[in-house]
């Protein structure tokens, strides 16, 4: 067996599924991470620049770094249109009416009140309401843990990744439990 499989193994057992705050989205969400804390709060973009144009968080002397890309609001919606209109071939219509969306994202570091992480995570937050999208945020050390918020994202069955290595696996157990993932995927 390869590492992924052995996770795919585990999250199927039923020990995850009966912990409290260890949650599985419903099967016609879509789950978006977002990769917020020292990718949002180091970059040299404003809140306002990362949510109309996307964002290089680290800036190079050649231009743009897109490995660690942040996604503007708009890419973030085209993202979330082309994940319904595919989950409405497969899942049943009820589901897709409620086009429900979790924004998910935490942070490897302390996020103070200061940081671009709150209002940029808010602010796409409003973006996704006023699309029309039933949307809520589990983000920034709110009531889940880093563990379980892996556990909903990775059981999702439409997913849209961000920028780093932890969204990157994610995306593939998701692959691999017969979800899609959908958008720019970093490599």
């Amino acid at each position: 067996k390869n590492n992924f499989s052995l996770v795919v193994e585990l999250l199927g057992e039923p020990k995850w599924r009966d912990r409290p705050g260890f949650d599985v989205p419903e099967p016609g969400a879509l789950v978006i991470h977002l990769r917020l804390g020292d990718r949002v709060d180091q970059s040299k973009a404003s809140v306002e620049k990362m949510l109309k144009c996307g964002a290089d968080p680290l800036q190079t002397a050649h231009g743009q770094h897109y490995e660690a890309g942040i996604k503007s609001a708009a890419e973030l919606l085209s993202d979330a249109h082309m994940a319904f209109a595919d989950l409405n071939k497969k899942v049943h219509t009820s589901q897709i009416q409620k086009r429900v969306v979790y924004l998910v994202g935490g942070a490897h570091t302390k996020v103070g009140p200061d940081a671009k992480s709150w209002p940029y995570a808010r602010c796409l937050l409003r973006a996704f309401l006023d699309a029309g999208f039933n949307t809520s945020l589990r983000a920034l050390g709110g009531a889940s843990h880093p563990d379980a918020d892996f556990f909903f994202m990775a059981n999702s069955k439409a997913f849209v990744v961000s920028s780093g290595g932890f969204s990157r696996i994610i995306g593939r157990v998701v692959e691999l439990q017969g979800g899609r993932v959908f958008g720019r995927i970093f490599r």
